[in-house]
């Protein structure tokens, strides 16, 4: 199961977009399917275009970090 921000269909057929065990959603082409959890986004990646929300990957600091020793 995956959280994405956007989801778009770019083929030319519907596809078929589970949102939970039992709820299959038919995006057609050129459709878009926003704020949602996808549980087969692996097996449709192909034909869609994928904004993910990395919301629990934390932010990575740059620059120079003093050590306490």
């Amino acid at each position: 199961m995956s959280q994405v921000r956007k989801i778009t269909n770019i083929s030319g057929a519907s596809v078929p977009v589970d949102i939970d065990q039992n709820t299959r959603v038919y995006l057609d082409p050129g459709n878009v399917l926003e704020n949602k959890k996808v549980h087969n986004l692996g097996s449709i990646r192909q034909f869609c275009r994928v904004e993910e929300d990395l919301g629990e990957v934390s932010p990575v600091r740059e620059g120079r970090q003093y050590l306490k020793g």
